[in-house]
């Protein structure tokens, strides 16, 4: 039988554990199986969605899928405020796959 975990009120199957003397008293920890989605097929749907939001506002579609991301961008700055949009725009970037 699969073992599964619960995380954020979905389950999703184990398929190893690690473990660490400083982590969780090295008590082995689950890797789940998540769905993860490429950075290319992730701007693939931002662009579609922002697309679809001109259409929405505008009745029509917009010259260039870069003219729906820049007022994609400048409606999400309005809902966010100036300063949490500048705070979430800077936040620094960090590479995971160099974190151990």
């Amino acid at each position: 039988m699969q073992q599964c975990v619960e995380v954020g009120g979905k389950r999703f199957k184990v398929i190893g554990s690690v473990s660490t003397p400083l982590v969780c008293e090295g008590k082995p920890i689950p890797i789940i199986d998540i769905p993860m989605t490429s950075d290319e097929d992730w701007n693939k749907s931002a662009i579609k969605q922002a697309v679809k939001h001109y259409i929405e506002r505008h009745g029509y579609e917009p010259e260039s899928e870069s003219i729906a991301l820049e007022e994609e961008r400048e409606f999400i700055r309005k809902l966010l405020g100036d300063d949490k949009y500048l705070e979430y725009k800077e936040a620094p970037v960090t590479d995971q796959s160099t974190q151990g």
